[in-house]
């Protein structure tokens, strides 16, 4: 027999199908409107946007293979796959779970929902969807419900654009096909249009990246900034080689993500002083790092790296407390920032 949980739940999807087919586009904050008409009107409890962004996922799973996209500035519309809802069934009882569970199951959706654009829902069987879903469980049994785990998020990762852009690429990557891609150039201020190898997604300063083969570009690796990313499609071309050594080559001398083709590596030597030297000595600021000189004052580090504009920004923010020993170009492009950098901050009397 079903239980409340999953006839709510059924209820739920079926509303919401419905409600996307007769809305040609539709926002999502209307979408939440309408749902949550339709659930009160039933007797049942509405839902959280973030409830209604997991059963958008859960429909476009293989579970039920309809197709929702979000296009920017008109909003979702749904192209209807073959399951029907009443052929989805799923067993999860109240009485199975006991309080620290539902203390654990809390955490663990607090956690899972900081990162709602990693669309494993398929993967996991819908199995995040359950732990969103028993939020009502949690607040029958009075477990008060406080996020004690917290990571750093960027604003635009809420935006539903990015999401979807998120989602497609990381189900390209597992389904190792390939995309077409358009992308917002800032530097040359212009859209450009790439056909890629999906390789990786990577976060680095709350920003994630998509690391791809750029089949537009001389077949050379690309990092793609995702909030940059304007459409993608999945094509169905394979990608037919396994690139993820490409990827590993090219964080082995760098820090952050970029890596300029004709770059040569480096030796580079910092002399930090303490007590700043403490936090390099515990946080390195790439894994090759080396201790060759250590005093009571200061520690001196070495490390082989190809320049770009994240090590020079790591080295800036170390401030007063740094000094470039080597190479002398390297030191002459830091001395330069921080003259301009002055010069920029004169006290205005």
């Amino acid at each position: 027999m079903k239980n409340s949980i999953q006839v709510h739940r059924n209820e739920r999807l079926k509303a919401l199908v419905n409600i996307l087919v007769e809305n040609k586009y539709i926002q999502l904050v209307s979408l939440l409107l309408k749902l949550n008409n339709f659930l009160i009107s039933k007797g049942l409890d509405q839902v959280s946007e973030r409830s209604l962004e997991g059963d958008l996922k859960v429909l476009k799973s293989d579970e039920f293979g309809h197709q929702i996209i979000c296009k920017r500035g008109k909003g979702y519309e749904i192209v209807l796959g073959k399951k029907r809802l009443d052929e989805y069934s799923e067993d999860l009882h109240v009485e199975d779970f006991n309080k620290n569970d539902i203390i654990v199951l809390s955490q663990l959706k607090s956690v899972i929902s900081q990162f709602k654009y990693l669309d494993y829902s398929e993967a996991l069987g819908g199995i995040i969807e359950k732990i969103i879903e028993n939020e009502s469980m949690v607040r029958k049994r009075e477990v008060k419900e406080n996020t004690v785990v917290v990571f750093e998020s960027n604003p635009i990762s809420e935006d539903d654009i990015f999401k979807e852009n998120y989602s497609i690429c990381l189900d390209a990557i597992l389904k190792k096909r390939k995309i077409l891609l358009e992308f917002l150039d800032f530097a040359k201020d212009d859209e450009d249009e790439y056909l890629l190898s999906p390789i990786q997604l990577r976060q680095y300063k709350h920003r994630w990246y998509l690391f791809a083969i750029n089949h537009s570009r001389g077949d050379q690796l690309y990092n793609i900034a995702i909030d940059r990313v304007l459409s993608v499609a999945i094509l169905e071309d394979e990608v037919l080689k396994d690139y993820m050594a490409e990827v590993e080559k090219h964080f082995m001398c760098i820090v952050g993500v970029t890596n300029f083709k004709n770059n040569q590596i480096e030796k580079v030597q910092l002399k930090i002083d303490f007590p700043r030297a403490k936090y390099i000595q515990n946080k390195p600021l790439h894994p090759n790092q080396k201790e060759i000189k250590s005093t009571n004052d200061y520690v001196v580090f070495e490390y082989m790296l190809s320049r770009n504009n994240e090590l020079i920004a790591e080295i800036l923010m170390l401030g007063k407390d740094v000094e470039v020993l080597m190479p002398l170009s390297l030191r002459r492009e830091i001395m330069e920032i921080f003259i301009k950098a002055a010069d920029n901050n004169k006290l205005i009397v």
